[in-house]
């Protein structure tokens, strides 16, 4: 019997996988057991890490201390609830304290492989701020002219020259329902007070270590007591950026400049609103009401920057109180204080100067003039000052 010849083929031969194909499985092990390890990492975060994390930038960005009663961390989501949150803060010339029921916290989940804590969102219900700034008793008090010597004094250094800036950085911060309360007092003289109730607050990018960029680029809504009820409406997200500022009481604003001139404003209300051109500067347009003055007789200088009072007087009294201003102010101003002393001084400067303009046109030349020949004399001896500084 002949043997059967089988026409199937014969069976294939196992071969052995490609070097290429070898790199590739291996890499895809290695990718997922890093993602793993990744996860473990960050799963293994609680919340005593995220609290110690918390009061650390506290300290370093603030210079405060923290508690938090309670903190609910869930880090594969980058989720947290705090409850029950104290900051203070004491210098030897300020007071701050914050009480928050509660707050929502979203950080970036990828940062806390590194142990990084990077907060993308910070919202908070119903925060309570109190703050007091104490000036010395005794202190002398400046007019105007020195005022403006102190902030070219600031300009000079740079913005940020006297606190460098420590970054606590917030991507989004968002207040619901907030309240504030704000006391600058001196020794043997009235306080000036400013009180906010149930303030709305939504802004992006922030350094708490700054004020400029807490409050510049922020939507800001609320009711603020000083004397009366004035009306804040700050929109810093919109292009342009706007801000309105109504029915501020004149005579209860004028004890926080602390300036000693002739001029003294007893009564009357102002509006405040600005609009950010994208020029480097604002357009300020004022809206004065019953504006009332009075004349200091302590005064040493009868004038106010160079102009006779009687002039002014008599020049807000012709219109019965009641005046339209507007001026340019450049957006450097809100650098360079880092309590925004500089701005408010500012805007409050740039007031009296476009009323003068009205009251006594042949006197702002003279009144400009001066000014520069101050502001070059001011210039020059910090030049030299710097200067014998240096070599010595």
């Amino acid at each position: 019997m002949e043997p059967t010849v089988s026409d199937d083929p014969p069976p294939p031969v196992p071969s052995r996988p490609s070097r290429r194909r070898l790199v590739l499985i291996l890499l895809g092990a290695g990718l997922a057991l890093a993602v793993l390890v990744c996860f473990a990492s960050v799963a293994l975060l609680d919340s005593a890490w995220l609290h110690d994390q918390l009061v650390a930038k506290a300290s370093a960005a603030l210079k405060a201390d923290l508690q938090v009663a309670d903190i609910q961390f869930a880090p594969l989501r980058g989720a947290a609830t705090l409850r029950g949150i104290d900051l203070e803060r004491h210098t030897g010339d300020s007071d701050l304290t914050v009480r928050v029921d509660r707050a929502d916290v979203e950080v970036c989940v990828f940062c806390l492989v590194v142990r990084k804590l990077q907060i993308k969102r910070l919202e908070l219900q119903s925060p309570s701020i109190v703050a007091e700034r104490r000036r010395p008793a005794g202190a002398p008090s400046q007019d105007t002219m020195e005022k403006l010597k102190r902030l070219v004094h600031k300009k000079v250094q740079g913005p940020g020259a006297s606190r460098p800036p420590v970054p606590w950085e917030v991507d989004r911060l968002i207040i619901h329902d907030g309240a504030l309360d704000y006391t600058s007092a001196r020794e043997g003289e009235a306080p000036f007070r400013a009180l906010a109730d149930a303030f709305e607050y939504a802004g992006k990018d922030i350094s708490l270590s700054s004020l400029y960029r807490l409050l510049y680029g922020a939507d800001v809504r609320g009711d603020i007591a000083i004397g009366g009820t004035a009306h804040l409406d700050k929109r810093g997200t919109a292009t342009p950026s706007t801000c309105s500022f109504t029915e501020i009481d004149m005579a209860a604003l004028d004890p926080l400049f602390d300036q000693n001139d002739a001029l003294v404003v007893s009564g009357g209300t102002i509006d405040v609103a600005y609009a950010h051109t994208g020029l480097d500067q604002a357009t300020v347009n004022l809206t004065v009401r019953n504006l009332q003055l009075a004349r200091n007789a302590e005064a040493e200088n009868q004038q106010f920057m160079f102009v006779p009072i009687d002039r002014i007087i008599a020049y807000v009294a012709r219109h019965d109180g009641n005046l339209e201003l507007s001026f340019a102010l450049a957006e450097e101003t809100f650098e360079h204080s880092a309590d925004l002393d500089a701005f408010a001084h500012e805007v409050w400067t740039g007031m009296w100067i476009a009323i003068l303009k009205e009251a006594s046109p042949d006197s702002v030349d003279e009144l400009v003039e001066q000014g520069k020949t101050k502001a070059r004399e001011l210039l020059q001896g910090l030049r030299e000052k710097g200067a014998s500084g240096s070599s010595d």
